[in-house]
């Protein structure tokens, strides 16, 4: 019975060793395994931050091409209405000698009566051309404040641009230099030794004393037992009676085997959990795939305006999302010419895909001063002092629906 003992502890050590020796031996595979996976997401996430930079420069680009162009139209506008200004200014009152004779009788007016007609049609001459000259000059600084509009509106792309640039060219660094240390892990992943038998200290005389314990029982065996025999029936029945006195104990060896299928199950379900998340990383970046494809194709469509369908979360997730961006501006921060221009973009794009058009009305058009091109019907509503509503016809065959002030 000693031998047996010693035998099944010498057993137990063995396996408990064997076990621990078991799970330490791909520990470092697994844990520079996480480190590539890692490092991988990390290049995923920087390359989708440099996509989106990319993006956001060729729109800055875009944007002060277009504001240059627009630029030059006014200033060319500017000069003609210069010119027009001299020409309107250097006009000189002349009257007509028809005006001295009556159309009726033909006679000739008193001096007096056609002192009183020149001048009042002197009078009538300064007045028009006054306020043609007013016109122009209203004109002109309308355009004016257009072009100043538009070259802070340059100024503030071009900061931007240096400033998406600038970050074009850390972020590009710093990618690199996660591809060089990705390149490092699976070269060191490479050239991992890993040994296939399992060992521990101490092993060998393990083996050895279990292989001795065995044979000491195996000649034990072979010699006369009959006294032996005899001596365990009666150790077996005494036996017997004290496992009758002791039936706890027998509760508590099941309470150890149930703890033991508990920690077992434990082991399973910790397994399952990382699996599972596994397969969630990999819905999360398919999520994340469709909706950037998705971004695009509809992004395509329009020329300024932006849509983002979904926000990058902290824990890397993605939470879906609907937002306009005008110039990288939420919709909901433009100022008002901004919000207009933009829905008559938006209105063109869905007229062109469903090929059909209807007429747009735009509130407060007094607050833009040029409204984007469309091949819908503009209605414009512009405040106004009349006590009645009016309408009128405005350029571009647009109709103009002037509300009371």
């Amino acid at each position: 019975m000693k031998l047996e003992k010693e035998l099944a502890d010498l057993k137990l050590e063995y396996n408990t060793k064997l076990s621990e020796a078991k799970e330490n031996l791909n520990k470092p595979l697994d844990e520079l395994n996480t480190k590539i996976s890692d490092k991988k997401y990390e290049i995923r996430d920087l390359e989708y931050k440099i996509q989106i930079l990319n993006r956001d420069k060729s729109n800055a680009e875009e944007a002060i091409k277009d504001a240059d162009i627009i630029i030059a139209k006014h200033k060319e506008k500017q000069q003609l209405l210069r010119g027009e200004w001299q020409q309107q200014y250097g006009a000189v009152f002349e009257f007509d000698q028809e005006e001295r004779f009556c159309p009726t009788c033909h006679r000739e007016y008193e001096f007096e009566q056609l002192e009183e007609i020149k001048s009042n049609a002197q009078g009538y001459f300064e007045e028009i051309k006054n306020k043609k000259l007013n016109s122009i000059n209203k004109d002109g600084k309308a355009l004016g404040e257009k072009i100043r509009d538009l070259e802070n509106s340059i100024e503030n792309h071009n900061k931007n641009l240096a400033a998406y640039k600038e970050q074009l060219y850390i972020d590009n660094l710093k990618l690199n230099q996660l591809k060089t240390e990705l390149m490092q892990l699976e070269s060191q992943k490479g050239s991992m030794n890993i040994n296939s038998t399992i060992t521990f200290e101490g092993k060998e005389e393990l083996t050895n004393a279990i292989d001795k314990a065995n044979s000491e029982i195996t000649k034990f065996k072979l010699t006369d037992q009959t006294e032996l025999t005899n001596r365990k029936l009666n150790l077996e029945n005494e036996l017997e009676n004290i496992n009758k006195k002791l039936g706890q104990k027998d509760i508590n060896e099941n309470l150890r085997k149930r703890i033991q299928e508990l920690q077992e199950e434990e082991r399973n379900l910790a397994n399952e959990i990382a699996k599972l998340e596994g397969y969630e990383f990999l819905c999360e970046e398919f999520i994340r795939t469709k909706v950037e494809l998705l971004e695009e194709r509809i992004n395509s469509k329009f020329k300024t305006v932006r849509f983002k369908l979904f926000k990058q979360q902290i824990n890397g997730g993605v939470d879906e999302c609907c937002e306009a961006l005008v110039d990288g501006v939420p919709f909901s921060n433009a100022n008002t010419a901004s919000q207009i221009n933009a829905g008559i973009e938006i209105i063109n794009t869905l007229s062109e895909f469903y090929g059909e058009t209807a007429p747009i009305f735009i509130d407060n058009r007094e607050s833009i001063n040029e409204i984007s091109k469309t091949e819908s019907q503009i209605i414009n509503l512009i405040v106004s002092r009349d006590k009645q509503l009016r309408i009128e016809a405005g350029d571009y065959q647009e109709i103009t629906e002037e509300r009371t002030a």
